[in-house]
């Protein structure tokens, strides 16, 4: 008996010794013809993601993550061909999966001197940007006060949306009401659908809170619309220019 304990015991010893462990790399500044080892990394996680399936049921597999971000294009999508894999950042918050598009270099920027504008591919959204790292805030009335952080929204009015501020607006359609509980429990989002033949601001939504009871009369904004300055255009990011922003040499991610 004891003869044989030992001799399953080195026959598992020798058989998890013979299990492969598979190691992967990838890399923002790799391509995804590369072989996916740490000297020719894939580019990006999806590559990654196939040739670890190519593994399944073949022993552990590991995904290193280099440095840098990760644009997804589309969702990156796991089912059970991906258990047993690990993806293991190289160092510890230095890898970051974003799902941005980054348009740097990327964008024809023009100016009538008042506001710089790029179109952008058709059917595109872009409901935030940033630039060299910093979040921009969208058209907005009323503007965006940094001096203000307890403040609803950071600035808010009674006429954000009133029938004569939206005379201004030649088509606020895709544009936002935000807007606090008429006893502040909580707020509402609506989307603006455009005008009404009375010429009042058209609007749906408001179904985030289930205590409905209206919207604050003050605590109010609006946001996206081109009027307000900092506004966008549809099928286009406009921005009004800044002397600390160079539109060629700075990093766009929406």
């Amino acid at each position: 008996m004891k003869s044989f304990v030992q001799t399953v015991v080195t026959l598992t010893i020798t058989c998890l010794a013979c299990v492969h462990a598979a190691e992967i790399h990838v890399s923002p500044v790799g391509k995804d013809s590369n072989s996916g080892t740490r000297a020719a990394p894939f580019q990006t996680l999806s590559a990654a993601r196939d040739a670890a399936r190519k593994h399944l049921g073949k022993g552990p597999v590991t995904v290193h993550v280099a440095d840098g971000v990760y644009y997804l294009p589309e969702t990156l999508v796991f089912t059970a061909a991906d258990s047993g894999t690990t993806y293991q950042a190289d160092h510890e918050g230095a890898a970051v999966i974003s799902g941005g598009f980054d348009f740097t270099g990327g964008l024809d920027w023009k100016t009538d001197g008042k506001i710089w504008q790029a179109p952008t591919p058709k059917g595109f959204l872009i409901d935030q940007l940033f630039i060299n790292g910093k979040r921009q805030h969208m058209a907005r009335y009323p503007n965006y006060d940094p001096n203000q952080p307890t403040a609803a929204y950071q600035g808010f009015a009674a006429d954000a949306f009133s029938t004569e501020r939206g005379a201004k607006w030649a088509d606020p359609t895709g544009s936002y009401i935000h807007a606090m509980h008429a006893h502040l429990w909580g707020g509402y989002h609506y989307h603006i659908t455009g005008k009404n033949p009375d010429g009042s601001v058209a609007y749906e939504g408001g179904w985030q809170n289930n205590r409905q009871m209206g919207m604050h009369p003050n605590f109010r904004m609006v946001e996206n619309i081109f009027e307000e300055l900092d506004a966008r255009v549809s099928g286009s990011t406009t921005r009004r220019p800044t002397r600390f922003i160079s539109f060629r040499t700075v990093r766009l991610i929406h």
